[in-house]
This record gives C-alpha cells, sequence and structure tokens, in this order.
C-alpha cells in the first residue's frame, strides 16, 4: 500500500499542511462553519477559507467555530472532522493510501491534551501519528541545526498562543506557552475601535489595520481610514492611527517579552552567554509587525531576528525527510 507522509500544523488560527515530495499545499483557517441537526449533534456545512468568509453573514441557527483555543483542542469532534477534511484535500490524488502525519503541538500541552491530539488524528483516518513540539519544527524550518548548534532560543507568536523556548542537542531545556497570540491581538484592536470610536469592526479589519499600520515603533505617524458600523447603525468610516494600534496591543508583546526573560532567568549562565553571542529567533503570526525586533532588544539586551513564513509546517516537512533527527527529537521530548 503507497504511503503519503505529512505535516500538520494545525493551531488556532490557520491549519498547514506539508506533504512529502509535494512541499506545502494546504494553508487554511482553523474553523468550521456548523449546523445544529435535530438531535444536537453540529454537522459541518463549510470548513475553511470559505466558512470563515462567511463570518456574520449567516442564519443564527447557523455558527462559525474554531476548535483549537489557545492551543488546546476545545471541541474534539469539530476538530476531527475539520482535520479529516483537510487531510482528505491533500491526498485526493490517492485517497486509498495510508496517512502517516507529524503533528506539532505547544509544547506546554499536558498528556490528556496531547493525547486529545492522537485522538483527533486517528479519528481523521491517519494511521501512524508522531507529536513534534512545534518549537522543535519552527526551529528546524528556520534552517537551525539542533545537532551541531549548542543551543537556539526561539519566540513563536501563533494565532492563539506563544511558544517560547531554549534548546540545545534535540531537546527543550526551559520551555513555556502562554495564551498570547493573533487573535487576542485582533479583538483588543476591535475593542478599542469600539470604545474610542464608538465604531464596530470586524475581525478582518483588525487584523487588516494590525498588518498595514501596527507599529512598535514610537512617534510611528501610519494612519489608514477603514469602515465600521456605528451605534445607530450606521456604516461609518475612521481614520485610526499607528499609536491607536500600538495602545491596542502593545501589552501582549510585553507579555511575550517578559515571558522570555523569564525564560532566561531560568537557564545557566553558560546557556545565557551563548545566546547573548548569537540572538533570538522570532517566528509566527503575530511576529510580523514593525519594530518588533527593536521593541525586544532594547528590553532584553540581546539581538532579535525575525524568520517570517510557516516555519512549523516547513520544519515538519523537512523532519519527514531526516529519519535520524526526527527520532532524536523524540527521544529528547
Amino acid at each position: 500500500m503507497a504511503i503519503i507522509k505529512l505535516g500538520i500544523d494545525m493551531g488556532s488560527s490557520s491549519t498547514s499542511i506539508y506533504r512529502q515530495g509535494k512541499g506545502l499545499i494546504l494553508n487554511e483557517p482553523t474553523c468550521a462553519l456548523c449546523e445544529q441537526d435535530e438531535m444536537g449533534r453540529l454537522k459541518i456545512k463549510e470548513y475553511g477559507r470559505r466558512a470563515l468568509k462567511m463570518q456574520g453573514r449567516v442564519p443564527a441557527h447557523l455558527q462559525l467555530i474554531s476548535p483549537i483555543v489557545d492551543g488546546e483542542i476545545s471541541n474534539l469532534r469539530i476538530a476531527t472532522k475539520l482535520l479529516k477534511q483537510f487531510v482528505e484535500l491533500v491526498t485526493i490524488d490517492n485517497p486509498e493510501a495510508q496517512v502517516d502525519a507529524l503533528i506539532s503541538v505547544p509544547c506546554g500541552l499536558s498528556s490528556e491534551s496531547k493525547k486529545q491530539y492522537m485522538v483527533m488524528a486517528f479519528g481523521a483516518g491517519i494511521s501512524n501519528v508522531t507529536l513534534v513540539p512545534t518549537v522543535i519544527a519552527s526551529v528546524v524550518g528556520a534552517g537551525c541545526d539542533l545537532r551541531t548548534q549548542q543551543n537556539v532560543f526561539l519566540v513563536d507568536i501563533g494565532g492563539g498562543c506563544t511558544d517560547i523556548a531554549v534548546m540545545g542537542e534535540c531537546g527543550i531545556i526551559h520551555g513555556l506557552t502562554i495564551n498570547v497570540g493573533a487573535i487576542k491581538m485582533n479583538k483588543s484592536i476591535q475593542r478599542y475601535i469600539r470604545q474610542k470610536f464608538e465604531v464596530q469592526i470586524d475581525n478582518a479589519t483588525a487584523q487588516l489595520l494590525k498588518e498595514e499600520i501596527g507599529s512598535l515603533l514610537p512617534n510611528d505617524v501610519s494612519s489608514m481610514t477603514v469602515q465600521g458600523v456605528s451605534v445607530n447603525n450606521n456604516i461609518e468610516e475612521v481614520l485610526v492611527t499607528a499609536d491607536d494600534i500600538y495602545k491596542a496591543i502593545v501589552e501582549y508583546y510585553e507579555l511575550v517579552t517578559e515571558s522570555v526573560n523569564t525564560i532566561l532567568n531560568a537557564c545557566s549562565p553558560e546557556v545565557v552567554s551563548y545566546i547573548h553571542k548569537v540572538g533570538i529567533v522570532v517566528c509566527g503570526n503575530a511576529s510580523k509587525i514593525v519594530g518588533l525586533e527593536r521593541f525586544m532588544s532594547n528590553f532584553l539586551g540581546i539581538r532579535v531576528a525575525i524568520v517570517e513564513g510557516s516555519m512549523s509546517a516547513q520544519g515538519l516537512g523537512m523532519l519527514l525527510g531526516d529519519k535520524k533527527l526526527l527520532n532524536s527529537i523524540v527521544e529528547e521530548n
């Protein structure tokens, strides 16, 4: 029987899948538009990008569900069905093949939560499953060699949570996961706009504002006009500045940076000294904001490098082709 090998990064906001031999072939929102039947069970009507586009535009009996919250599976049934849809989509050319997968998970996940990821994977039709800490996969995807580098410090600011870890010899020396990510930042932007302008904007607009004028640099004068719904249900335009976005989200980046410092304080002097020499790698959904390098560097006194792209899924794909490294990682974690 043919075997298809996948690297799956199923996060709170998006799911990326790498297929061995084909590369990164799927990137979809981790959400499903569901309808409740007469027995009270939820049935998926749409999923991924198509479901997200219908947010706020559907009848009351339909609901948009994100089955993974802050890196934890909050709705196992929907998560399983959603993953099954994604797996079928990327294996459509050979639906009878056996599917083996590496799945990335937050580094602070409990054994019970890890078990849920396994149950989800088997329920989605995956035959063999190996769980890999997201930070490890991201480090590999960023091009770091855990076998030759003394230590690597990585911060992965995702959609639902942020993984922070210092690694060495294929294992995590110190790490933690905090419930801070792009989803909370977008909601904070929505709250700030509502409070300041008495106008409600949707999640897509909040995300756009963060991407276009979001900045952690002082005195950034960027601005952008967006539309929202006023308290009188009228469509209104408001001029949003970079300073508005800064005030809405800076607390989250402060928390991430303080957590990085916490991990540094837990490390030995030798590890800290080495990290000061090589710097810290930052990646993930919310790492693209202007000024993040300077913001973190000024606080920590350490050089920070931002790496863009789906590092976790890319790293899982690389591990699919390096069995020796994968075995070392599994043994150490």
